[in-house]
């Protein structure tokens, strides 16, 4: 879980300057030092990465 939670970490900082549909998935790869193809692992999209984190904080 550590690749993924790396992940969203990269995901809120970029977050918190962006808006979604500004977001790349190559942009946030880099920010977390993975490749692209590790994402897909994990997600669908930048959308399901979010609508995953709002389904975690909820049930939290």
């Amino acid at each position: 879980m550590f690749t993924k939670e790396n992940i969203i970490i990269a995901f809120w900082e970029i977050y918190r300057e962006k808006s979604i549909n500004k977001i790349t998935i190559k942009e946030l790869m880099d920010k977390a030092g993975y490749h692209r193809s590790v994402f897909y692992t994990y997600f669908k999209d930048i959308y399901d990465l979010l609508e995953q984190e709002q389904e975690d904080f909820f049930i939290r």
